[in-house]
């Protein structure tokens, strides 16, 4: 390379130009952030929907479960945890109606399962028809 008497050679990025690429990568780097949050809050949400698909699916196995259904009778529990243990934040209430024009035995079993998180009321419910020993 020829260089003229008084010129240097140039190498490296100027000040503005990392400036510029700094700029950049902290734009770059609180989007990800914001995106790791959001992730982690639907993360939460889907946990607690499980918990409370299990819960409702377990009170309706233990209401099926039972042989007579003329002594299956609507309750409720509250202050359960994830796995229908006390200490957690949701409420569990399941309703049982006669369907006489099915079966004398046959009953409706409907349950609710409902938690607050973050000041925003969430529920769920599953419902089955279960059928006593006909015997």
């Amino acid at each position: 390379m020829n260089l003229s008497i008084g010129q240097k050679a140039q190498a490296g990025f100027t000040l503005v130009e990392v400036l510029v690429a700094m700029t950049l990568f902290a734009i770059g780097i609180l989007a990800v952030g914001g995106l790791q949050i959001s992730s982690m809050r639907g993360n939460v949400l889907s946990s607690q929907i499980n918990q409370g698909k299990y819960l409702a699916g377990a009170k309706l196995e233990e209401l099926a479960a039972v042989a007579d259904t003329a002594a299956v009778v609507s309750g409720s529990e509250t202050g359960l945890d994830g796995s229908g243990m006390p200490g957690g934040n949701f409420d569990r209430t399941w309703v049982i109606s006669a369907l006489p024009a099915v079966s004398d035995n046959a009953r409706r079993v409907e349950v609710q399962v409902s938690w607050s998180r973050g000041g925003q009321n969430h529920a769920m419910e599953l419902e089955t028809i279960i059928r006593g020993n006909t015997n």
